[in-house]
């Protein structure tokens, strides 16, 4: 499946990355995938651009609320129209073509956080 990186969170305790992808089929999913001991020892150095994009690292992200406000804090200013693209499987989407930029960056971040957490836990208990 060919898709852009479009968040990215990084467990070194697991030594792994679980992302976020926007695919060219238009659809948004979660992988995880394993991140070898020199890529560790990279991200470690320089953890603020290991994407390839400059984003704040200044601290570990632990729970729920501190994963929304990184979702959020990456898709604050996305354009209405590419988060209804992102939305576009939402069991209420017809809804959510008439909320707002920013209502919609915040139903994206909670739908993505939710996504993530489920995500990790599913990889904790080996499914």
């Amino acid at each position: 499946m060919a898709g852009v990186l479009i968040a990215a969170l990084v467990s070194e305790e697991e030594k792994k990355i679980i992302g976020g992808f926007q695919l060219d089929d238009g659809r948004t999913i979660l992988s995880s995938f394993p991140i070898s001991e020199a890529e560790l020892q990279v991200y470690r150095r320089y953890p603020e651009t290991y994407f390839g994009i400059y984003h704040s690292q200044g601290k570990r992200i632990n729970g729920p609320l501190e994963t929304y406000d990184f979702v959020y804090q990456a898709y604050k200013n996305t354009p209405k129209e590419k988060l209804l693209e992102f939305l576009r499987e939402h069991p209420n989407y017809v809804e959510l073509q008439h909320k707002n930029q920013e209502e919609l960056a915040k139903i994206y971040s909670e739908s993505m956080t939710y996504a993530f957490l489920n995500k990790m836990n599913n990889d904790k208990r080996g499914e």
